[in-house]
């Protein structure tokens, strides 16, 4: 990560897996409205750090995808998803 950067956690599942188990501080936008506009009206710019997370990897690695054709070049998928973050006992609701 680089230091100054904004950086945010999009969680791409749908609204129900998000609202069974999120990690802390991430913003639900589900993978079939990824894009550019959908992360401009939560305030994420191109520029900005992206850390994409689904449940496994799968959808996040689809994200990143979608949106490196936008303009977005800071775009990181977490590897192991939702279930690895739970399993780390990372901060999540």
């Amino acid at each position: 990560m680089q230091a100054g950067d904004a950086l945010f956690l999009v969680d791409v599942r749908e609204p129900g897996e998000y609202d069974e188990v999120h990690a802390n501080e991430a913003i639900n936008i589900p993978l079939g409205t990824v894009s550019a506009q959908a992360l401009a009206e939560k305030g994420i710019k191109a520029q900005d750090q992206v850390f994409l997370i689904c449940r496994s990897g799968a959808r996040s690695m689809r994200a990143a995808e979608a949106l490196s054709g936008q303009g977005f070049e800071k775009l990181f998928n977490v590897e192991g998803g939702t279930l690895a973050w739970v399993d780390q006992n990372l901060p999540h609701s």
